[in-house]
């Protein structure tokens, strides 16, 4: 039987989580950067290891340090990961042009009811740029080029992250105005969060406010079903402020209870310093945020 003959040259994806793990020194540090477990970082530099047949590392008590073959390979990847750059950047245009293609993250919330109606500034102002917005409640990987930049609620780990707090936004409970005129002064009926989802902050902040006194009606799974819900005159609904204000019928319900409130980051991979159309891009998207305070609280 004939044997698979191995390459002798390496996985450019080896390499990539190879000088990540040069940089941070510990598997952990680069399994969290990457976005992957750290088994998985380890079997990338052991297949690397494999293909150049030289031990790159020297293993003590979780810290990786490089051996003198290591050393020379951090120096060959280093320039290969310098002309990768290069290349995307010839592809998409010169590094200080706004042309090319930005591909940006958001939840389906965020980016429908929020960025869709700012983009056509940026968009006109900059006719070069290609906006790939990717709507997901997933964290797609700044770090794997998944994407240039992302709105996300937290401020993620990495450190090799650009991280800017650009907001807190607000969400209330809202309802029909003519269901408010229609039910009197009897208790409200609260359009509540499906069991799949129960474990939601959101799900458990609409639960305490609703309590024993009123009842939860109508139970959905996602914000668009509430928004709905609320609009057809069905009861209360937990809906962001920036949303809500988007509809003239909905009315603000009193209910003697704090505002649920989140962050917005926005983050972005390193590059968004050295190449135009990242930076366009981020300071667009940050200063709209910005602007916006008073319809997000």
């Amino acid at each position: 039987m004939a044997v698979k003959k191995r390459t002798a040259y390496p996985d450019w994806e080896d390499v990539h989580f190879f000088l990540e793990l040069v940089r941070v020194g510990s598997l952990s540090a680069a399994a969290r950067a990457l976005g992957v477990t750290h088994a998985t970082v380890g079997r990338r530099i052991t297949a690397l290891e494999q293909v150049l047949r030289v031990q790159l590392f020297d293993r003590h008590d979780g810290r990786f340090t490089l051996t003198p073959a290591g050393e020379r390979a951090a120096a060959a990847a280093t320039a290969m990961a310098d002309g990768a750059q290069s290349i995307r950047r010839l592809a998409a245009g010169p590094a200080d042009a706004v042309v090319g293609k930005v591909r940006l993250t958001a939840t389906e919330v965020f980016g429908s009811y929020f960025l869709m109606s700012r983009m056509r500034e940026l968009m006109v102002e900059n006719p070069g740029l290609e906006i790939e917005l990717i709507i997901s409640s997933r964290n797609l990987s700044l770090a794997r080029r998944d994407v240039d930049l992302a709105i996300r609620h937290s401020r993620p780990e990495g450190a090799t992250l650009i991280t800017r707090k650009i907001a807190d936004y607000a969400s209330y409970f809202y309802a029909d105005r003519r269901y408010l005129q229609a039910r009197g002064n009897g208790p409200l009926d609260f359009i509540g969060f499906a069991d799949d989802v129960a474990h939601l902050e959101a799900a458990k902040h609409c639960m305490r406010v609703a309590g024993n006194t009123h009842r939860v009606s109508l139970k959905v799974n996602t914000l668009f079903a509430r928004l709905a819900a609320a609009r057809a005159g069905l009861g209360v609904g937990l809906i962001p402020k920036f949303v809500a204000h988007q509809y003239p019928d909905l009315v603000a319900v009193d209910l003697g209870e704090d505002a649920l409130v989140r962050e917005l980051w926005l983050v972005a991979h390193p590059d968004v310093r050295g190449v135009e159309r990242l930076r366009v891009a981020f300071d667009y998207i940050a200063n709209a945020v910005v602007g916006a305070r008073e319809i997000l609280m």
